[in-house]
């Protein structure tokens, strides 16, 4: 596990937005060990006690979710940042990247928001025009059609069902959905009846059993990119990786990967979700995130120390820590979620969206394997008050899902009407 951090003090930074637990825990231990003080200005309905995150807190503060958004709540932010003298303002949140990207003159420069510019959020905002940017670039893409109304559901041939059906916008659609499956055509129109608003069109691909290739990387902001790295995502469970592991670029993925985030003109850490076809030897595009999100603390784990890479993209001063090694062969895991697949597996209670497409035995003998085998990309007993408070909120339902749609209802209208 990682080791004290530097002693010299390096600067502060403020971390804006309601605690999640595995990438914020990524980013606090990573910048503790570099020697930056890291305060949480928590979102919520009422002040939480920052303390029971992590030991690699600084200090907290809160503010109202009320004000997010607002010429209130930026002044209330710029009020910490001053008062903890903030050298760096950071979230992971995207309706909040928006905010600060759009009031970056308040804070800078003597406080650097690390966000990218509003201009390459705002074409990246929509998944239409990433796979746009996506197939000018040469990336491979499946079949895509932007349906708009319940007779859309025609344009699709027989033979490719069942399709995966994702919204262009959060919140676009009413009533909210992330990922639904339609197995027929049937299946679709029903689904397209069900809509009662609809400001940008529901995207319907092919559904593809395959692994997950993730790419990370960084862009500083002269435009250099600092690292690019394939993860394989051996296991998916929710619809969210559940195992990964260091990978090898098919070809030309790599070169269509930078070409993307020059022409996006994306800075900071981002990530790209990639379907794997290994026996194509072929990766085809599904989405890029312009932020930190559920992997990094399985990729920080196996040595690619994203929220590192974050502060040297934006230019703040890096005296190096003690991070971990580089780990080729082995296998990073939430080991909790572990435990969590195996109940699932256990109650039948898995989908065929639940990769690999094995057997209630299969999930659960691959999962007791990485409880055995793989890396734990949460628990380190250098921050037994973070793990901890980690654990705690996932018994309590505290997941990245349950928060990301409290903020999504919140602040979505807003993002919607740029």
């Amino acid at each position: 596990m990682s080791k004290p951090g530097p002693s010299k003090r390096l600067g502060t930074i403020v971390m804006l937005g309601p605690w999640w637990g595995p990438p914020y825990l990524a980013f606090s231990r990573s910048c503790a060990n570099r020697g930056f003080a890291v305060h949480l200005l928590d979102v919520g309905s009422q002040p939480r006690p920052w303390k029971r995150y992590s030991s690699c807190l600084a200090g907290g503060g809160w503010i109202a979710a009320s004000k997010i958004g607002t010429p209130e709540g930026i002044a209330a932010v710029h009020e910490f940042v001053r008062s903890v003298e903030a050298d760096a303002l950071f979230t992971l949140w995207d309706p909040y990247l928006f905010w600060l990207a759009e009031n970056r003159s308040v804070f800078e420069p003597a406080c650097k928001v690390m966000a990218p510019s509003l201009e390459s959020l705002g074409l990246l905002a929509s998944k239409q025009s990433q796979i746009d940017l996506a197939l000018r670039v040469g990336f491979d893409v499946l079949p895509t059609w932007y349906l708009w109304a319940p007779e859309d559901y025609r344009k699709i041939p027989q033979c490719h069902f069942p399709v995966a059906l994702r919204p262009d916008l959060p919140g676009a659609v009413k009533p909210e959905f992330k990922v639904v499956l339609a197995r027929s055509p049937e299946d679709l129109r029903s689904f397209l009846q069900g809509i009662q608003s609809l400001e940008r069109p529901v995207i319907a691909q092919p559904l593809r059993i395959l692994p997950n290739l993730v790419v990370h990387g960084a862009r500083s902001e002269s435009g250099e990119i600092l690292a690019l790295q394939p993860f394989l995502v051996r296991r998916k469970f929710q619809m969210v990786s559940l195992s990964i592991r260091r990978a090898d670029f098919p070809p030309g993925v790599e070169k269509c990967c930078r070409d993307f985030i020059q022409a996006a003109g994306l800075t900071g850490c981002f990530h790209y979700e990639l379907l794997l076809s290994p026996l194509e030897d072929r990766a085809y595009y599904l989405e890029i995130n312009t932020r930190l999100g559920g992997t990094t603390d399985k990729v920080t784990r196996l040595g690619f120390d994203e929220p590192g890479l974050s502060l040297a993209a934006f230019g703040l001063p890096i005296q190096t820590g003690t991070s971990f090694a580089a780990l080729r062969g082995r296998t990073a895991v939430n080991k909790v979620r572990v435990l969590q697949h195996i109940v699932w597996a256990l109650q039948g209670k898995l989908s065929e969206l639940d990769y690999p497409a094995v057997s209630r035995v299969g999930h659960v003998g691959r999962s007791l394997l990485d409880l055995l085998a793989a890396e734990d990309s949460i628990f380190d007993c250098r921050d037994l008050r973070g793990s901890l408070g980690y654990y705690r909120e996932l018994l309590r339902g505290e997941t990245a899902t349950t928060i990301s749609s409290r903020i999504t209802a919140l602040h979505a209208p807003r993002t919607l009407n740029r």
